[in-house]
């Protein structure tokens, strides 16, 4: 076992945190009035900002691992292809 691995000095990782957090916005949005949630994604304000930002972060970060792999593929001979 790596000690390092219980160091609270994790690395930082968008994908995760994003995931995380709309996790937590989804749970909250459960218990309050509808209305009022979609008021405050309308005006961009509260938790409804914050899941905003993690859904570019996720959606940024998608799109760049698309790009990757279909780069990888175009690289990659046909023949060698499943």
């Amino acid at each position: 076992m790596d000690p390092r691995s219980l160091s609270r000095e994790f690395p930082r990782i968008p994908f995760a945190e994003g995931l995380d957090y709309a996790k937590e916005i989804i749970f909250h949005r459960d218990s309050i009035s509808q209305s009022y949630w979609k008021f405050q994604r309308w005006l961009q304000v509260g938790k409804e900002k914050k899941m905003a930002k993690a859904l570019k972060t996720l959606d940024e970060l998608t799109g760049d691992c698309i790009a990757r792999k279909r780069e990888q593929l175009r690289k990659e001979p046909k023949e060698t292809r499943c």
